[in-house]
């Protein structure tokens, strides 16, 4: 898996090698959702849940980054997880 190669920045904050993208997973394995603030394109947080299933998905609420506060992403969170636990279900 990018045995040697960097990946693409498309931002400043992008993720662009093997070590820093493994970390990552690990946090996002860890806490149960991911949020990407400003790696994929400038000024827009995500925060992701994955939905388990036959047909693995996702759920994913952008926003701009000054209305992303901790406390929003906190919120989001929540409602992500509790809609993906009723498409589970």
């Amino acid at each position: 898996m990018f045995a040697g190669r960097t990946l693409t920045a498309l931002t400043a904050r992008s993720i662009t090698t093997r070590t820093r993208l493994l970390a990552e997973l690990r946090r996002v394995r860890e806490r149960g959702y991911a949020v990407n603030v400003e790696e994929s394109e400038e000024g827009v947080t995500s925060i992701a849940v994955v939905v388990r299933g036959p047909r693995p998905a996702a759920l994913v609420v952008s926003g701009p980054v000054p209305r992303m506060t901790d406390r929003a992403i906190g919120q989001i969170e929540t409602e992500l997880r509790e809609r993906a636990a009723r498409l589970e279900g």
